[in-house]
């Protein structure tokens, strides 16, 4: 059963859950590989226990001047397969700031409600049809015009839209029907082999203002950073481009 508790999903505490799973299995250091929000953790991992982490890999990204937020990077690249060393947040930045910001991300806004974690448990297979989609072949830089809201369901307001909408979504072509259930299973708290629901996953997007919390005092970037002299991490960002 996963935790309840918001707190248990900042990157720190996640950060401590695997240290502990290491510490259960007797590892001393790992070659940690972190791809997507993965990375994210994999780069907090590496500032937060540095002598548990032999060597990174990530993909795409690597680390992020200050000057350059998590937020202007998504915006000017718009298709990125991670996400790079983000410096210790100075402030809060709201999910609605977030979505303002770099609208593809406007689904954060929606998962960081607290509401979403009970609607989304009571519609989860209109839910993953709407997530596990083939991207649109004709890609518009106009995201809000676009005429099909299944194509953009991560836009800010659309997803519990057309969660709640009374159509049915076209059934996904990238599960079939026994991975579905698998699915189903697992992240809901209703059926009778009860899963852990949806409230662990959608966690993570609530812990903003913990997050920064819980860096606040680490905001030289060379202190946190895991490329630092100090912690001694040999780093292998992977390479991405467009279209190969």
């Amino acid at each position: 059963m996963k935790p309840m508790l918001v707190s248990a999903y900042t990157p720190k505490s996640i950060s401590s859950d695997l240290v502990a799973l290491l510490d259960y299995l007797k590892i001393p250091q790992v070659i940690v590989v972190g791809h997507d929000w993965g990375a994210a953790i994999a780069w907090r991992l590496c500032a937060f226990h540095p002598n548990r982490v032999k060597a990174l890999v990530t993909s795409v990204l690597s680390f992020t001047l200050p000057s350059r937020s998590i937020i202007e990077l998504v915006t000017t690249l718009s298709c990125s397969a991670s996400v790079p060393f983000n410096p210790p947040a100075k402030q809060y930045l709201p999910p609605a700031e977030v979505a303002t910001r770099a609208p593809t991300l406007g689904y954060m806004e929606y998962f960081a409600d607290d509401m979403s974690t009970q609607e989304i448990e009571g519609k989860l297979l209109k839910f993953f049809n709407l997530l596990y989609r083939r991207p649109p072949q004709t890609l518009t830089t106009n995201l809000a015009s676009s005429a099909n809201d299944e194509e953009t369901w991560y836009l800010s307001g659309r997803l519990r839209r057309l969660l709640f909408s009374g159509q049915s979504s076209r059934r996904t072509d990238l599960l079939e029907l026994p991975e579905m259930e698998v699915y189903l299973r697992s992240f809901s708290s209703t059926w009778e082999e009860k899963g852990s629901g949806m409230q662990g996953p959608l966690s993570y997007y609530r812990t903003g203002q913990l997050r920064v919390t819980e860096e606040r005092g680490r905001q030289d970037e060379k202190e946190i950073h895991p490329s630092s002299q100090r912690q001694n991490i040999r780093l292998r960002p992977l390479g991405y481009a467009r279209g190969a």
